[in-house]
């Protein structure tokens, strides 16, 4: 009697070589089309951190103007305490916490950016929130302010740091005025690491 050769069913075969070979060169290609995707909605949470967290100091700073009848300044943090800069990795933001102590406002959690506040004006009646950070890592700092003028709008504060911010650099709204009392990204110049 000849050997008999059973034939399996189509489906109890499994995949051969070319069917996977095909089924990852699909998903490879996916992937390099989606990271950059990723990559750009990753800097655009990181931003929203910033906004929330300027419009929650600025708060704070009216507040506390609306007690003390002034302003209060403090230096760029956390990376002032911690000796990095600030990027796609989160930092501590207990540097932050001590450091705005007085003002009675802190971040929840880790940051991103560095945050400062800066009064200017003799009479402590004006000042700048501003969050500095290289998150979409690009190697260019970005910057996002929250100016708030003197009563009259003559005097606007600078950043704390002012190699990257001339004073005179306003945030432009899309109708071509100043903003103020909003956070606001803007781009400076000379934007480099620092």
């Amino acid at each position: 009697m000849v050997g008999i050769q059973k034939i399996t069913p189509r489906h109890l075969r499994g995949f051969t070589l070319i069917e996977l070979m095909i089924a990852v060169a699909i998903i490879a290609i996916l992937t390099t089309t989606a990271y950059p995707v990723l990559q750009s909605f990753q800097a655009r949470s990181r931003f929203a951190e910033s906004y929330t967290n300027l419009g929650s100091l600025a708060h704070s700073q009216k507040a506390f103007f609306a007690v003390a009848d002034y302003y209060v300044s403090a230096l760029s943090e956390p990376s002032h305490t911690l000796d990095t800069t600030p990027g796609t990795a989160k930092m501590d933001s207990a540097a932050l916490r001590a450091a705005f102590v007085n003002l009675g406002w802190s971040p929840d959690g880790p940051v991103h950016f560095d945050y400062d506040t800066n009064v200017c004006c003799a009479s402590g009646n004006c000042f700048t929130a501003t969050a500095y950070g290289d998150v979409d890592g690009n190697g260019k700092m970005s910057m996002i302010k929250f100016i708030s003028p003197s009563a009259d709008g003559s005097v606007i504060c600078g950043s704390g740091l002012s190699a990257l911010d001339p004073t005179s650099f306003v945030p432009i709204g899309a109708n071509g005025t100043p903003v103020y009392n909003s956070p606001e990204r803007i781009q400076p110049p000379n934007a480099a690491r620092f």
